[in-house]
């Protein structure tokens, strides 16, 4: 008897994580209510910047938050598109859910000290701009870019994230 693993085992193997690991179908996530505490809306710690963005208009594309299915962001996308006319919120130091299907999700990062309260429909373009520059095989897309928020005379800084359901973080 051969000690290891033969070339067949490794495919079945390779099979069956495929199988399971598939996105599922469900429906699209929505938390673009103007309570930025939805149950089913969890709400994230800033994650650090890539070193050399501070808020670049161009997407970074790091997958350091984790990967989204191509498909799943551009039903978060269209989502967003839908409800453009709600406001999307986010309060200082934290990154908010916006929308997530397949554990994929859009995210509204904060790294300024006062809440920001922005146009829903303002972010599409921005994450738009992410699924299209950061693909990877046209099944993968992640990154992040920086936009900005007028809040009375004031524009505020904001980072949008496209990445895995929950950034790498754990959903309690």
């Amino acid at each position: 008897m051969k000690a290891g693993v033969d070339f067949a085992s490794i495919l079945l193997l390779l099979l069956a994580v495929l199988v399971v690991a598939r996105p599922n179908n469900g429906p699209v996530e929505t938390t673009t209510s103007t309570n930025s505490y939805h149950p089913s809306s969890p709400t994230f710690p800033v994650p650090s910047l890539p070193y050399e963005m501070i808020i670049e208009k161009a997407p970074a594309c790091v997958y350091s938050h984790g990967i989204a299915y191509m498909d799943a962001t551009t039903e978060n996308i269209d989502h967003l598109s839908k409800v453009s006319e709600t406001s999307c919120n986010v309060d200082a130091g934290n990154c908010h859910r916006l929308s997530y299907a397949n554990l994929s999700g859009i995210f509204l990062c904060n790294y300024s000290l006062e809440r920001i309260s922005t146009n829903c429909g303002s972010l599409v373009p921005l994450a738009t701009k992410v699924q299209q520059t950061c693909q990877i095989d046209n099944f993968y897309t992640f990154g992040i870019i920086g936009g900005s928020s007028q809040n009375a005379s004031d524009s505020i800084d904001f980072h949008l994230v496209v990445a895995g359901e929950s950034m790498g973080y754990p959903i309690e």
